[in-house]
């Protein structure tokens, strides 16, 4: 499955007026039958003004909605335990991966986000017997599809290792550890408190 989903758009996609600072715009979420996801932003008068005739062509089976408040900029965050941007970035490559022996990981990488507020849970659907969160990045509006493993208790210390590992030394498209600033044991020390 392509967990790719792509960013929130700047522009309204059905009458292509962009979107001001703090203007409230509406989400949905639809998933083709390859597997990929398209993504429709419309602002609140187009919304309004439509009918169900008004559907487009090729949308894929409808997943979830939402609203939002547009924001053009994010504030700059403040520099506590691990570093969010350090955690954001090792989702996104993740993600980008797309492969399945990261599910562990992803979902607990996307549950410390959405902790910090940095992610917010949108929806959750169901395909194929799995479960997966639909989040929206808070300030950038990035959506992503994380499936929900299942953890039991006797899992989290192997995915809690993982994930310090990953922390502490990334992950670069080959698979190949490459270094980071952050030391495991800090990873680990900050880990339960992120």
């Amino acid at each position: 499955m392509n967990w790719n989903i792509q960013t929130r758009s700047r522009i309204c996609s059905r009458c292509q007026a962009s979107f001001l600072e703090k203007q409230t715009y509406q989400t949905a979420l639809f998933v083709r039958a390859d597997g990929s996801y398209w993504r429709e932003d419309v602002c609140m008068n187009c919304k309004t003004n439509s009918s169900n005739s008004e559907e487009v062509k090729d949308k894929g089976q409808f997943v979830s909605q939402w609203q939002g408040v547009f924001q053009t900029s994010a504030p700059a965050l403040q520099n506590k335990g691990l570093e969010r941007d350090e955690v954001e970035d090792v989702l996104r490559r993740i993600v980008e991966l797309n492969d399945p022996r990261y599910v562990n990981v992803m979902y607990i990488l996307a549950v410390m986000l959405e902790r910090k507020r940095v992610l917010k849970a949108k929806d959750v659907y169901h395909k194929n017997d799995r479960k997966f969160t639909i989040y929206e990045h808070s300030k950038t509006g990035d959506v992503f599809a994380i499936e929900d493993p299942g953890l039991e208790i006797n899992q989290l210390e192997d995915v809690q290792r993982d994930v310090c590992n990953l922390l502490e030394r990334g992950l670069d498209l080959e698979n190949e550890v490459v270094s980071k600033a952050a030391s495991t044991q800090t990873a680990a020390q900050e880990l339960p408190g992120y």
